[in-house]
Parts: structure tokens; C-alpha cells; sequence
């Protein structure tokens, strides 16, 4: 056992400082989950970035540990990819975290970023009574769904339009909710300027979130990682 984990050490070494130069994303993947990682610490993100590249197949780009979810961490995590390589991706698709947001667009300046959409359905939900927590989830993604319209602005208004009726049916009952609809659209719809095959995968972090679910379930049974490295 020690020996194959002094491999897989070894290993991981090697893929966390590859040469990424040759690595041509058109979207990028960026979140955060927490561990117990050092003794009598509270649990710490590990911060990991998944990417699809121009031939649509996934690429795990990288991942490091971190104190917080600070501006300062990402800028470091995502400034070390930058500096093995990495181009700006098309898009960048992550939830709202302040420290994320303003690590990305000061790194990619010439990116776009996505709000995700399952994040924001949460917050969203959050504030809505749970009698009607499954019709207002249900008219809050139906504010995305612009059938068969052209990629970009076009698309973008049906949305829009769509969410003026959302606020409209729920403004009276839910003042804080559609407020979490309203209040950064902008950012929700960003995903509709890309082709429309792709709306689907590229509107929230889910192809992140289900390694970190995989993780855990797996971190689950140990209670605590003995060290960083583990």
C-alpha cells in the first residue's frame, strides 16, 4: 500500500505541473468543495478546474488545496495554470463566489463567464415556501428554454422576456426571489450566445459537481484526511 501510494504521489506530482500550452479549451469549469484536511482545522476547499476542449472532449486541468475560497486563492490556483500554459477559454461557467469571480476576470479578461444556473435555482428556491417551491422551480427554468431560437441576441430576449413573466406571476408573493432572477440576468444567459447543442452542459458547474460528488461519498467513510496530500 505505501508503495502504490508513493506512485500515485508521484504521479499526481508530475500531471499538477504539466505543460498545458497544448491545451485549447472552449470552456472552463471552476468550483470548490471542502475536506477535512489538517488536524483540528475546520473543512478546507480543494479547488478544481474541468475543462471541455475544441474537440469536446473533457480535460481535468487542475486542482490544489486552499485555506478559503479567497480572491487570493484562486488568483494563485488560476494563475499557476496561466503560467503552465493555459489559454483563455471561450467561457467560463462557475457559481458567484466573490474571490472566484474577480480571480477570473482579472485572469481571463478576454472570457466570457456563466453564471450557474443550478446555484442560482437554489438561491432562488431558498426563499419561496415549499408549497410552491416545485412551480416556482419549474417557471424559473422555463426562463432558459427558448426552443428553437438563434444562438445570441435573439435568444437572449425570449429569455428575458420570459423572466419579466416569471417576475411578473411571482413579484407579489416572492419579492427576494424573482430579485434573484432579476437582479444579475446578465449573467444567466451568457450561455445563450453558444451553439445551441451545448446550452445544456455549459449552464451550471453539474460537470464539476459530480466529481466532488464522487469524492465525498468516497471521503465519507474515512471522517478526516490525515494531511493535505491525502
Amino acid at each position: 500500500m505505501s508503495r502504490i501510494c508513493q506512485r500515485i504521489r508521484t504521479e499526481f506530482e508530475a500531471w499538477r505541473t504539466r505543460d498545458l500550452s497544448g491545451v485549447r479549451l472552449d470552456y472552463l469549469f471552476l468550483d470548490g468543495s471542502h475536506f477535512r484536511m489538517h488536524q483540528g482545522a475546520p473543512a478546507e476547499p480543494v479547488l478544481a478546474a474541468w475543462g471541455i476542449d475544441t474537440d469536446g472532449k473533457p480535460v481535468f486541468a487542475g486542482l490544489a488545496p486552499a485555506s478559503s475560497e479567497s480572491t487570493d486563492a484562486w488568483d494563485d490556483f488560476l494563475g499557476d495554470l496561466v503560467a503552465r500554459g493555459l489559454r483563455a477559454p471561450l467561457l467560463g461557467i462557475s457559481d458567484r463566489a466573490p474571490g472566484l469571480c474577480g480571480a477570473f476576470d482579472r485572469t481571463f479578461r478576454t472570457s466570457l463567464r456563466q453564471r450557474c444556473l443550478v446555484h442560482r435555482a437554489r438561491n432562488v428556491i431558498a426563499k419561496v415556501s415549499k408549497h410552491d417551491q416545485d412551480e416556482v422551480k419549474a417557471d424559473f427554468w422555463a426562463i432558459f428554454d427558448v426552443g428553437d431560437a438563434e444562438p445570441g441576441d435573439a435568444a437572449i430576449a425570449i429569455a428575458n422576456r420570459q423572466a419579466a413573466e416569471f417576475a411578473a406571476k411571482w413579484k407579489t408573493r416572492y419579492p427576494a426571489a424573482v430579485d434573484c432572477v432579476t437582479d444579475d440576468l446578465t449573467s444567466l444567459t451568457v450561455h445563450l450566445r453558444f451553439p445551441a447543442e451545448h446550452w445544456k452542459r455549459i449552464r451550471h458547474s453539474n460537470f464539476i459537481e459530480r466529481t466532488f460528488g464522487e469524492t465525498r461519498r468516497r471521503v465519507k467513510v474515512i471522517g478526516r484526511l490525515p494531511g493535505e496530500r491525502s
